[in-house]
């Protein structure tokens, strides 16, 4: 369960692709997907619909995008209404990493939803965001996840991408949490063709991560191939030949299995 389905593709679209072929039937939940509020466009939002380049139903298009992803990966797509914090008047970029309040009723809203789709199954183990690199949406999915744990469901945390490929983030937030978290390794050797695959099929979104002069430094293909090859180089085994390539998940200490 992710705040916005291209979460999944870029941070754990391989582990996602695998569930699948072994026939685990994974749904993939978009938090922040809800259209925004009738009436003309402030300025911000016109501004950012245009650098995405979807037009006016920027919302609606980036569903289609999910539905693609999501064929990709053999996964369900599912979508809950609450509004991405653009809409939601976070009317700047430095207002989108700006600290959540605890008791913002947002978080009990999401994890009372994941619940409710959760309880459908009973058996899942729901993923969410670990937090990195302090997106608000990621930062209100990741305390919802607490709240999760609390009601007895079973979560990991994926390593937000592509933030955690940037120098000193992952172990920053690592520090930043109260609590310890213990990773676990997923190989997708088999399966990173499908998670690039995915993840290029959110053309609004690479087109901006991904440039020539960004921090991350190389196309989508590039940065999951290297960041994804250097976290395998911690799986146990041995391969015969060709690269390996691997997804990193935290779980809290303090809840085993």
């Amino acid at each position: 369960m992710q705040p916005h389905l291209d979460d999944v593709a870029f941070a754990c679209g391989g582990r996602v692709a695998r569930a699948a072929d072994e026939g685990e039937h994974p749904v993939v939940v978009g938090v922040f997907t809800g259209p925004p509020n009738p009436g003309p466009l402030g300025a911000n939002l016109v501004e950012l619909h245009t650098k995405w380049g979807l037009g006016d139903d920027a919302w609606l298009a980036r569903r289609h995008e999910d539905e693609r992803a999501c064929a990709i990966l053999g996964a369900v797509p599912r979508w809950l209404p609450f509004q991405d914090a653009p809409y939601r008047g976070y009317s700047t970029f430095a207002s989108i990493f700006d600290p959540i309040s605890e008791d913002d009723p947002l978080i009990s809203q999401i994890a009372n939803e994941l619940v409710a789709i959760w309880q459908q199954s009973q058996t899942a183990v729901v993923h969410m965001p670990l937090g990195i690199g302090a997106h608000i949406d990621h930062q209100l999915c990741h305390a919802a996840g607490r709240v999760l744990e609390a009601e007895g469901v079973p979560v990991r945390y994926y390593e937000d991408f592509p933030y955690a490929a940037l120098p000193g983030l992952v172990s920053a937030r690592l520090t930043k949490l109260r609590d310890a978290f213990v990773p676990e390794l997923v190989d997708i050797t088999a399966w990173i063709e499908r998670r690039v695959q995915a993840a290029e099929s959110y053309v609004s979104q690479v087109k901006g991560l991904f440039t020539p002069t960004s921090l991350i430094g190389g196309t989508a293909d590039q940065v999951m191939r290297r960041h994804a090859g250097a976290l395998a180089g911690g799986l146990s085994g041995y391969i015969e030949r060709g690269p390996r390539f691997a997804e990193c998940f935290y779980r809290r200490s303090s809840h085993g299995g």
